[in-house]
């Protein structure tokens, strides 16, 4: 169901669907598939990076200071997550508001661009 003359940069043509759902199959990707396609997921590549980086000093602060090896693998876990869904819900808040702007100043040029026709 895509539209005339909607592309997406990284998939070709949009497609629209009214109930979507990550369960739906609406793409035949498999799961390695779109594990291969993850760093060119806006957003995902930075967030996980950040929250591998994060995990791995928490855990190695942890076995340092003598807490103990599964203690420190459940620190660094539970690290890990809680970076990684925070630096993805950051970049994603602010990618939306920039988006935000370009459409406003898209929005702004076009009725300059018009008032500038009509005189």
């Amino acid at each position: 169901m895509a539209e005339p003359g909607l592309t997406s940069r990284l998939h070709g043509p949009m497609e629209y669907s009214e109930n979507p759902s990550i369960f739906s199959p609406s793409s035949a990707m498999t799961l390695w598939e779109q594990i291969k396609h993850l760093p060119q997921v806006p957003c995902a590549r930075s967030s996980l990076l950040m929250g591998m980086a994060t995990a791995a000093s928490v855990g190695t602060i942890q076995v340092v200071f003598g807490r103990g090896l599964q203690r420190s693998m459940n620190w660094s876990v539970g690290s890990f997550l809680f970076i990684s869904i925070l630096g993805w819900e950051t970049c994603r808040r602010s990618r939306a508001a920039e988006q935000a702007r370009m459409r406003s100043i898209m929005e702004q040029f076009e009725k300059r661009r018009e008032q500038s026709r009509r005189s």
